[in-house]
């Protein structure tokens, strides 16, 4: 079954930080179970407009390499003028002569 909206919630195992924080952080993370991920799978495939998730379900993504990223043509990004660079500290623009460009989705998260 499929709905418009799923929310899910933290019923999963807990992960502190991203993936890529995690070995630069040294925190040791243990294996997630295979039925944990397969549940998981289930759960944020079944929204077909709109998921609602919480940070630890977003940093639990992450293991699996999904950072909600969508490569998009730069043109089509850059239409309505310049665009900065979305990291904090960064005064970068997306060069015109740039033909894709990684944009971060929206996601609106709940309270664990």
């Amino acid at each position: 079954m499929e709905f418009d909206i799923v929310e899910v919630t933290d019923d999963f195992v807990k992960i502190p930080c991203a993936r890529h924080n995690l070995e630069r952080l040294q925190i040791p993370v243990g294996t997630v179970a295979e039925d944990e991920w397969n549940l998981l799978y289930v759960a944020v495939t079944r929204a077909k407009k709109h998921l609602t998730i919480t940070k630890s379900i977003e940093n639990i993504l992450t293991l699996a390499g999904e950072y909600s990223l969508k490569a998009e043509l730069s043109s089509l990004i850059l239409k309505d003028g310049p665009v900065q660079c979305a990291l904090p500290h960064c005064r970068n623009s997306i060069p015109e002569q740039t033909v894709l460009t990684m944009r971060i989705l929206p996601i609106t998260y709940v309270s664990n």
